[in-house]
């Protein structure tokens, strides 16, 4: 029974507690029902704006939604600090309205910071005060209202300068989003796109060094306005660029010595006239510089490595990428690729060589297609000698002999050396026929163990080469090849239901040319002296 009282007790507590609380929540008489400071008005609404305290400054909306800055330095303005600016007198709201507060206390009658709002046909006008001594408030009125108390946070709002307003990128993309370059001036004529991107020049182009792209697409992605020029910019030392990707196209020239700031360089364009740093500057003209020569700015790498496919015309042979691996095709077959065979043949390809003029008239015969998983083809031209040309590209390019050999790649030459694979343990018997005899071993008990008239040492070395056995590389062999000896292996089935055994054939000619189960190939003088020790 006293624990129910005690609970009632305090549940009361609680009830009275909260109605007190209700009470002293409810607004005093006379307080205006909407505290907003701005009632009805929405960021989207506002058309224009003035600020007056500092310098003054104006701004205007475009017909698309921009923000441009009209005076005193004009330009695109920083979309997000003047939705900053509107969302902040929008979400403002009146802690406290005096109407009887004198002017000597609110300072209203010389405001610090105004802000002139243009909403259609009717304007808002925001004055701000004195700021209000440890309250985090300041005083403020909206067009001739009674002074009111607000948010010190307002103040910094409309206190912006020109400088904090103005847009400070000159490129409005990321480096890695640019997709075509124009470079005018200077001493360069160039115009670049795609990925990768080609070059086109007066005297012809090609694809252009991929790292010298991306040098100067840094340093444009990296500009940015250290100050803004009140005074006209005039002048300009020719060299005016133009960069594309995402929505908009980003023009800029550069215009010479900076009116108001001896260390700085006047930049136009569509980010209006701006002061930037001179070291920005330098680091954007000695990458476009970099790109003025064609015979030093074309990517001398015949292909690019992370290539899906290979294919050479001339041998009907295509390389292409599958899974963790390679797998060559040729008249319709494929078979596994040799890593250690392709990746000496892909990094020639892929080796710098020295881009010079194409000789009129050369012909060109295709060598290598090279296809990336973008869906871009890099096809390769002989011009004869030691000169390839690439797509229409109107350069050459001089390559080394080992590129020279890549060109001429056959299906053999890279087909996967592996002939044989067995476990040695396995081997259950050996034929050997040689000069019109024919010996024989089998398996005995045990491993190790030999029957027949086979030198049981020599079969057992025999073995391991057999399971094991590899092609130094694959031939063609003539019709008049002549085996001195055959030589014949069966291995145990493998421990799988229905698995037969392993049959392999090898037939052993003169300098160590064989046909392994029906293959040309040639074979290493230790295979080889190992499979001849058996018919001595």
């Amino acid at each position: 029974m006293t624990a129910s009282w005690r609970g009632l007790a305090i549940l009361t507590a609680l009830a009275v507690a909260l109605a007190i609380a209700v009470v002293l929540d409810a607004p005093p008489r006379g307080a205006v029902a909407d505290r907003r400071l701005a009632p009805m008005m929405t960021v989207e609404r506002v058309q224009a704006i003035a600020l007056a305290g500092g310098e003054p400054i104006t701004l205007s909306r475009a017909p698309d939604g921009s923000w441009q800055v009209t005076a005193p330095a004009p330009g695109p303005a920083d979309g997000d600090i003047v939705g900053d600016l509107l969302a902040a007198v929008v979400a403002a709201r009146v802690e406290r309205e005096v109407p009887e507060a004198p002017a000597s206390v609110t300072g209203l009658d010389h405001p610090a910071h105004t802000a002139v709002l243009t909403l259609g046909e009717t304007t808002v006008r925001i004055a701000i005060g004195r700021p209000v001594t440890g309250a985090d408030q300041v005083w403020a009125r909206r067009d001739d209202g009674p002074p009111v108390l607000v948010p010190a946070w307002l103040a910094s709002a409309v206190g912006r300068g020109v400088d904090d307003l103005r847009q400070r990128a000159l490129v409005r993309v990321r480096d890695s989003d640019i997709t075509g370059l124009e470079l005018h001036g200077g001493g360069i004529d160039l115009v670049a796109s795609g990925a990768p991107m080609i070059g086109r020049y007066a005297e012809g182009g090609g694809r252009l060094r991929p790292a010298q792209v991306a040098v100067l697409a840094r340093a444009l992605a990296g500009l940015r306005a250290a100050s803004f020029p009140r005074t006209a910019v005039t002048g300009s030392d020719g060299l005016a660029i133009r960069v594309l990707g995402g929505p908009a196209v980003d023009e800029l020239a550069i215009a010479g010595p900076c009116p108001d700031h001896v260390d700085q360089i006047a930049v136009t364009g569509t980010a209006g006239a701006v002061c930037v740093d001179t070291a920005a500057i330098a680091r954007v003209t000695a990458a476009a510089a970099a790109l003025a020569d064609p015979l030093q700015a074309i990517d001398p790498s015949p292909i690019a490595l992370g290539w899906q496919s290979l294919a050479w015309p001339a041998t009907s042979t295509i390389v292409t990428v599958t899974g963790g691996g390679f797998t060559v095709t040729a008249a319709a077959a494929a078979v596994p690729v040799e890593d250690d065979a392709l990746r000496p043949i892909a990094e020639a390809l892929a080796a710098p060589g020295q881009v010079v003029p194409r000789p009129a008239g050369s012909p060109a015969a295709p060598a290598v297609i090279a296809r990336y998983a973008d869906g871009h083809v890099d096809q390769l031209f002989a011009l004869g000698g030691d000169l390839v040309a690439r797509n229409d590209e109107r350069v050459a390019i001089r390559i080394g002999p080992a590129a020279q050999a890549a060109l001429r790649v056959t299906a053999l030459a890279l087909r996967d050396r592996g002939l044989v694979l067995e476990d040695a343990s396995g081997l259950t018997a050996l034929v050997v026929t040689a000069r019109g005899q024919r010996r024989s071993a089998a398996r005995g008990a045990v491993i190790g163990e030999w029957t027949g008239d086979l030198d049981p040492a020599r079969v057992t070395s025999a073995a391991a080469v057999i399971a094991d056995l590899r092609a130094a590389a694959f031939v063609e062999l003539a019709p008049s090849f002549a085996a001195r000896a055959r030589i014949e292996a069966e291995f145990a089935a493998p421990p799988v239901a229905g698995a037969p055994p392993a049959h392999h054939v090898i037939e052993l000619g003169d300098h160590c040319l064989a046909r392994v189960d029906g293959i040309g190939v040639t074979l290493d003088a230790a295979r080889c002296a190992a499979l001849a020790a058996l018919a001595p």
